[in-house]
């Protein structure tokens, strides 16, 4: 996969322009990364990520879509709206929003952690700290709007930390929100339900 990303930014040069888009750029692509494995000459060359690398080439240049579930939670209008009484998820989904459609180009914040894969242990603990690196400039950024969004509304610190920001941002494809009823309802069984009563962001 380490192989896959020297590769493919290889062909984003401008001799190409950007990431293959067309079926034969995609085979291009492949053949660039099989060419590699066919004409290593390094003692530490690792064919089995090259061959991974292959298979997942794909990843390479499929677009980055944003998950329909968060999409729909950052067009409510509780986001739109927000202000000194909204409920701490709901200013950080603005942040988030305002993340995605400026510095994010379109993207939510990098989760910081990569997935196994076929390569030495260096090679691996470096490619974790760039990701790393990289979430942690991207939870910056978010951090940024909701700073500016508690002094718009005058918002006390303690309800928008830095480390729930962080934690919102690495959770962010998981965001989901829950409708339950006030905790003196749950403990009154007479009292008829009222499922708009209390409002829950729950991060999975």
């Amino acid at each position: 996969m380490y192989n896959l990303y020297l590769i493919s930014l290889a062909f984003a040069t401008p001799q190409h322009g950007s990431l293959p888009q067309t079926h034969p750029e995609k085979k291009q692509l492949k053949a660039l990364i099989a060419s590699g494995q066919r004409t290593s000459s390094d003692p530490s060359f690792d064919e089995e990520n090259f061959e991974e690398a292959v298979r997942n080439a794909w990843k390479a240049y499929a677009p980055t879509k944003i998950p329909d579930q968060i999409v729909e939670l950052m067009d409510r209008a509780e986001v739109d709206n927000v202000n000194r009484q909204s409920n701490p998820f709901w200013i950080k989904l603005r942040a988030l929003k305002q993340f995605v459609a400026n510095e994010g180009a379109g993207r939510l914040p990098l989760q910081g952690s990569i997935p196994d894969m076929e390569a030495d242990s260096a090679t691996y603990t470096q490619l974790q700290r760039i990701y790393s690196a990289r979430a942690d400039k991207d939870t910056a950024l978010v951090l940024e709007h909701v700073d500016t969004l508690r002094r718009t509304f005058d918002l006390p610190h303690t309800s928008l930390t830095s480390v729930d920001v962080k934690r919102f941002c690495r959770n962010a494809r998981e965001l989901r929100v829950v409708r339950c009823r006030r905790i003196a309802e749950e403990l009154n069984p007479m009292t008829p339900p009222d499922l708009n009563g209390v409002l829950m962001g729950v991060v999975r």
